[in-house]
């Protein structure tokens, strides 16, 4: 299972700069070992998180569950851009990937699940990245209802940084003790 945390660092105001590293470091701490943590980084937005820059950084390279991927370089429509202007962005992406992360990205999930224009298709293509939209993604509310059935489901979970989070937490307990009823038994935090 695949946990998509999107807009990360996405900069809305609403939260102070403390709080915001802080929910971020909250919802990576439930995610289990048996789940892939990928959050989409929206890099000119996470210059302003030097130290979410450095968490991202250490679990990365040394937990082996956290997979960072590019939202973009700013939360816009990409495909209003020509394939110039997206290869640009991108591009900033990749080299602060990098430089900064030490990592080489694989995937652009670009902002809205929007991956329908010619422009972007290519420009990601020529850039060696795997463009991934929505379409395949579960929100956090439907996973929930999946795995009350299929409790080992392979299922990539779609959910933003900013987003409370009590729905992934219930899907990290379930898939940690098993199944559903497992959970729910184990848990005491009466998020069953």
């Amino acid at each position: 299972m695949i946990v998509r945390i999107d807009d990360v660092m996405c900069n809305s105001g609403a939260f102070t700069q403390e709080r915001a590293e802080n929910r971020f470091k909250t919802i990576h701490s439930w995610i289990p070992y048996e789940i892939v943590h990928m959050p989409t980084i929206l890099v000119k937005d996470i210059q302003e998180y030097p130290n979410i820059i450095e968490f991202i950084k250490e679990e990365s390279h040394q937990k082996l569950r956290m997979f960072p991927e590019i939202h973009g370089y700013e939360h816009i429509d990409y495909s209003v851009l020509s394939e110039t202007e997206i290869s640009e962005h991108l591009k900033l992406c990749i080299d602060w990937f990098k430089d900064v992360l030490k990592l080489t990205p694989a995937i652009w999930a670009p902002p809205w699940g929007n991956v329908g224009s010619l422009a972007m298709q290519d420009a990601s293509r020529k850039l060696g990245l795997r463009i991934q939209g929505v379409e395949k993604t579960v929100p956090p509310k439907v996973a929930l209802e999946i795995l009350k059935i299929h409790p080992t489901a392979n299922l990539t979970v779609l959910a933003h940084w900013w987003e409370k989070g009590h729905a992934i937490k219930r899907i990290c307990k379930i898939v940690e003790a098993g199944s559903y009823d497992k959970a729910s038994e184990l848990d005491k935090e009466n998020l069953f």
